[in-house]
Parts: structure tokens; C-alpha cells; sequence
């Protein structure tokens, strides 16, 4: 071991170095009291230096102590700042695990008397720290990780995703592969996305980010096009992607079928029974306020249905609308089995007559790791968003790389799985509530490696 200590990101207690007086004479871990933790005892020995009083005997126990009631405090609180264990087995290789709890109590030698003032006089004292930490050791400086596009490469300088999908050059989806043969395949890592705005005009304000990993939904089936659809008439239209949209009329109060999808067997396997959010992308903007749409899932070729998202009312000036959340399909699918082809239906309702909506796509949006960044303001050209998730921070700098606050972030974030396919998805409104499909994002993924075992 090169070095040993205890501390916060702003200072540290060395438990163990060359040089250093104090000596780690035994490990020993067991099971701890809370879900993902552990307990290490650590058998030090405090070496008295009499030429400084603030690395006395007295001095380094009232730091450990100190140390402790922040892990504490922080971890019950979230208040102040967390603590480590910090190892550095090899030579630039910073390892650490957040302590959470903890108590340290003397140790008398044989033949001391029982407050261990004998050892003291000694110039040394034995001490019993006991450390509830994670269960797990974490790079303590983040890596970032290639990411691939739809042309392949990996790419450490970011891969640039558009505003739709499968364009010639770019879409808008991007992977991340994690090849590290001994992270631990169940500890997720948290990752921190840098996502800048690429293009040289307009700007981006709603942005979706959806994440894929429990389900195996690839570029080929996570957006469903306007012409793969049946129902309602084609009409061309340039600012559409493909050039296409849907136009679908109906009349009545009551629920009325526009578009069905065929999700062939192998969509079904790709999806294996997760959740999905569904981002729908309008040719035009409402003229309704009482317009609601839901997903019905049914079986190929029949009318029965054998799934439904809940009903979800449409704002009237916006382009794209969150729907409910579905299963794909709608239960899971038992091992080795084989998914039968179904089809996804687009129904709608309004409250006193029928009505018409120009549809151009519907973007799956796996639940696995998902944000929605509701803007304050719109970034431009050169201006970055950067979602954090391992210091819990979203923060945009500007061109100029000073900091601004324009969006809040909705949902749990992402985790990136080690030896999975991490597949992540990319749509955005500009500030006119307007989809620029040819737009661009340059997106960075960085992340900390987890191991059990150093």
C-alpha cells in the first residue's frame, strides 16, 4: 500500500505513508448495519511528535473524531461535505470509499492501565477506528469514457448527435461502452454528461435524455416514423423528418384511432417487457387546449388490447409532447421465449369534437436513466450544459466558459453498467417551441470505475 488516509476532498488525516507517524497493524472488514455498507476496523498505531502540537497523540484522535461526526452528519443530513477512506496503491491511482458512520476507542497494550495514559507516556497509543463505509471503492478522479455514433468510432472528442433519427452523418443517439474487466457488473456508476450546443444558429431550450441498458432497444426500432405507419394521409413537408408527416382527422367525441405501428417480434425482444416514455413530435402546433392522446398496445392483426398508457392531455403550443409511460410489451417475456408481433396504436380524444393533428414521429425513450431539462433560458452556439450526477450539479457555462443558470433537471439521472450496452437518446425544442431536426449536440460521457476489491 503507497498510501492511507482519511479525510475530505479539502483535507486529510494520513493513516499509513512512508514518513508518516502512524501505522495501520490490521484490517479487518465485516458485514455493516445498512443496506450497501460495510464496516472496516483498522488497528492504528499514533506515534507522538513532539516538535509540532498539531500531530500530538490528543491532536490526530480529536481529528478522527472530527472526521466522524461530518461522515455522520453528511450522510443523515446531506449538510457539510463527505468523507473518505483514501487509498493510492499504485503510484497516480487515487481510490476512495465514503465513510458513513464510525467510532474509534483505545486500546490498552497488555500490562497498561485501562485509559491507555501508559501508552501515551510511551510516546505512542494504540487505537481501534471503526469505519462504516461503502461497499465499494471508487476512482477518485473521473474518467472519460469513448463513445460511439451511428458511424461507429470512438470518439474522446465528443460524438455529435442531431435532432433526429438516423440522418447520413449523425443521428440522435449515442453508446457508450464500458469494457473495464474488473468494474463490478452490479455497481452502476454515476456519470456526468457535457452536452454543447454545436451549431453555428439557433438554440436549444426543452432537451430530453433517455438512457438504455436493461432493454436491448437499439437506433434501428427506438423512433417510429410517420410513413411506417398506417393510417391517416402523407404529406410532404421539409422541417418533417424523412420530409413526411401524418396528417390524421377524425370526428366524434368519442376515442378515435389515428396511426398504428407494427412492432415486430424482434422490437419486442429488443424492448423485453421495460417501461417507455414517448416523445411525439407534431408537424404544427395545437389549435386545441382539450386534445389528449394515449398508446394502446395490442396484438397483430386483432383488436384486443393488451396494454394501455393512462390518458395525456397536449399543451397547445409546443411541437414535442411527453406521453404516459408504456410497457414494451406489455408484460415480460419469460427466458428463451419468443416475442408474437403487435401493434402500437395512437388514439386521441377530444372533449366536444373531433380534429386533426399532423404527426411526424414518435421517439421511444427508455427508462432505464432519463432526464427532462426544462430551460430558463436557451443556450446558443459554444454554450454547454453539464449534468453532474455524482456531485448532484447542473450547470451550463457559456462560450466564454463562465457559469449560467438556465435549465432544471427533472428525473433520476443516469448510471452507466459495466459490460452492457449503455444507449443513450437525444431531443430538443429551440425557444420557439420549434424542432430543428439538422441541429447538433457534441456530447462527452465521463464516469468514476467502482471495484469491490483493490
Amino acid at each position: 500500500m503507497h498510501k492511507a488516509s482519511i479525510g475530505t476532498t479539502q483535507d486529510s488525516l494520513i493513516l499509513e505513508c512512508v514518513g508518516v507517524d502512524t501505522v495501520i497493524k490490521g484490517i479487518k472488514h465485516r458485514p455493516g448495519y445498512g443496506k450497501g455498507d460495510l464496516v472496516e476496523d483498522l488497528l492504528l498505531v499514533l506515534l507522538e511528535d513532539k516538535t509540532s502540537p498539531t500531530t500530538s497523540i490528543g491532536a490526530m484522535l480529536n481529528r478522527l473524531e472530527s472526521y466522524l461526526v461530518l461522515a455522520r452528519t453528511y450522510h443523515t443530513t446531506g449538510v457539510g461535505l463527505p468523507v473518505y477512506l483514501m487509498l493510492t496503491p499504485l503510484e497516480n491511482e487515487a481510490w476512495w470509499s465514503r465513510v458513513v458512520d464510525g467510532w474509534c476507542e483505545q486500546v490498552a497494550s497488555k500490562g497498561a492501565s485501562s485509559n491507555g495514559i501508559e501508552e501515551q507516556l510511551k510516546g505512542s497509543v494504540a487505537v481501534a477506528l471503526h469505519l462504516v463505509r461503502e461497499n465499494y471503492w471508487e476512482q477518485a478522479v473521473e474518467t472519460q469514457f469513448p463513445t460511439w455514433g451511428i458511424l461507429g468510432n470512438n470518439h474522446l472528442d465528443g460524438t455529435l448527435i442531431t435532432n433526429q433519427h438516423a440522418a447520413s452523418l449523425v443521428s440522435n443517439f449515442l453508446e457508450v461502452r464500458l469494457d473495464e474487466g474488473d468494474a463490478e457488473p452490479n455497481l452502476p456508476m454515476i456519470c456526468r454528461l457535457v452536452m454543447e450546443y454545436a451549431s453555428a444558429t439557433d438554440n436549444l431550450a426543452n432537451l430530453w435524455v433517455s438512457q438504455g441498458f436493461n432493454s436491448r432497444l437499439s437506433n434501428t426500432y427506438s423512433t417510429l416514423e410517420d410513413n411506417t405507419a398506417s393510417g391517416g394521409v402523407s404529406a410532404n413537408d421539409p422541417t418533417s423528418s424523412g420530409g413526411t408527416y401524418r396528417l390524421c382527422t377524425w370526428e366524434g367525441t368519442q376515442e378515435a384511432e389515428l396511426l398504428v405501428w407494427t412492432i415486430p417480434s424482434a422490437m419486442s425482444q429488443a424492448c423485453a417487457g421495460n417501461f417507455f416514455k414517448f416523445l411525439l413530435k407534431l408537424s404544427t402546433v395545437l389549435a386545441y387546449t382539450d386534445l389528449s392522446l394515449k398508446l394502446k398496445v395490442r396484438l397483430a392483426g386483432t383488436s384486443n388490447t393488451i396494454g394501455a398508457s393512462n390518458w395525456k392531455r397536449l399543451a397547445p403550443t409546443v411541437k414535442l409532447h411527453e406521453l404516459a409511460v408504456l410497457r414494451i410489451p406489455p408484460n415480460r417475456l419469460a427466458d428463451n421465449s419468443q416475442a408474437a408481433d403487435m401493434e402500437l396504436v395512437l388514439t386521441a380524444k377530444r372533449g366536444t369534437t373531433g380534429g386533426s393533428i399532423g404527426v411526424d414521429f414518435i421517439q421511444l425513450l427508455p427508462l432505464d436513466g432519463w432526464r427532462r431539462y426544462g430551460a430558463i433560458d436557451p443556450i446558443g452556439p459554444g454554450d454547454t450544459i453539464e449534468d453532474d450526477g455524482w456531485q448532484n450539479t447542473l450547470i451550463t457555462y457559456g462560450a466564454d466558459r463562465k457559469q449560467v443558470n438556465t435549465h432544471i433537471g427533472v428525473g433520476p439521472g443516469f448510471r452507466l453498467q459495466p459490460r452492457q450496452r449503455n444507449i443513450f437518446f437525444f431531443n430538443w425544442s429551440n425557444s420557439y417551441d420549434q424542432v430543428v431536426l439538422d441541429k447538433q449536440l457534441r456530447v462527452k460521457v465521463f464516469g468514476r470505475i467502482r471495484r469491490k476489491i483493490l
